[in-house]
């Protein structure tokens, strides 16, 4: 986000851990506002979203696990893909 005057970004690394391998880089910055320090992260039993703590910021951010799961279908093995409710 250099376009922005950004020094730096915030990330997550997606790997798959059994193969060993890269799949992705998600930014958890948005466009016009940082992501200030991601520092924990949370996923509930269902695996819908993905919570993440921004200490710098004092936010809460959410990613739609079903949609990047979507968007990495090429990288990720099927098991992974499969999102389960428990009762």
């Amino acid at each position: 986000m250099i376009e922005f005057g950004w020094i730096n970004a915030n990330a997550m690394t997606v790997i798959d851990l059994a193969r060993r391998r890269y799949c992705a880089t998600v930014l958890l910055d948005h466009r016009e506002d940082g992501s200030a320090d991601p520092w924990g992260v949370a996923l509930p039993p269902d695996g819908t979203w993905l919570w993440v703590t921004l200490s710098g910021s004092h936010q809460l951010g959410r990613l739609d696990l079903r949609l990047l799961h979507a968007q990495l279908v090429d990288c990720l093995p099927a098991p992974m893909l499969r999102v389960r409710a428990r009762p």
